[in-house]
């Protein structure tokens, strides 16, 4: 039988009655003939409904798709029309709700959104690299002599050799050397 043949069987139900096996299950090639003959009644349905071509068209093929993965293991409905129907608007009721929980940003906006979530993730990779800065710079202090992390801790609030000098009980000169070193070994050991 051709699939014009097949499509008014299908019009007709497209179930037959296996008497053997003892249940009912669709003529061979049915739901072939039910995309050929139903497919435009169902996706004319769909638009009245609210949904675009395109949504319609993805809805009526993943419908059909379902059809044929669930008879080859499952009984046939009595009505496959019926039941092609209920699982299409099914399908479009579940579409209009995902999409209802989706806030879609005017077109103009997604300039900005793209802009934000780049910078950050610049951020966070400067984050990181600012993060393995200062640790490094730390275990580099932690390798200083207390004279030398003093000098350096002094210099870094702005204090003069002068006042370094008086406060540690050190010679101006000594003062100046020890800070000079400490921040030689931090350029050295942290990469400064």
């Amino acid at each position: 039988m051709d699939t014009a043949g097949r499509a008014s069987e299908l019009s007709d139900n497209g179930v037959v009655l296996d008497e053997e096996a003892g249940w009912r299950g669709l003529a061979p090639g049915a739901v072939e003939a039910a995309y050929v003959v139903r497919r435009p009644e169902l996706i004319r349905v769909l638009m009245s409904a609210g949904s675009t071509l395109a949504e319609a068209e993805d809805v009526v093929q993943d419908v059909f798709l379902r059809a044929l993965r669930h008879f080859q293991t499952r009984q046939a409905p009595e009505n496959l029309f019926a039941w092609l129907m209920t699982c299409a608007k099914h399908a479009v009721v579940d579409g209009f709700r995902s999409r209802r929980r989706e806030v879609m940003p005017p077109p103009d906006q997604w300039a900005e959104l793209e802009r934000s979530i780049s910078d950050r993730q610049a951020a966070g990779t400067q984050t990181l690299i600012e993060k393995e800065r200062i640790r490094s710079v730390a275990e580099a202090i932690a390798t200083l002599d207390e004279i030398e992390r003093r000098c350096l801790l002094m210099r870094s609030r702005g204090a003069k050799f002068r006042e370094m000098a008086a406060e540690l009980g050190i010679p101006l000169r000594t003062a100046a050397h020890h800070t000079s070193a400490a921040i030689e070994k931090l350029q050295r050991r942290a990469g400064l």
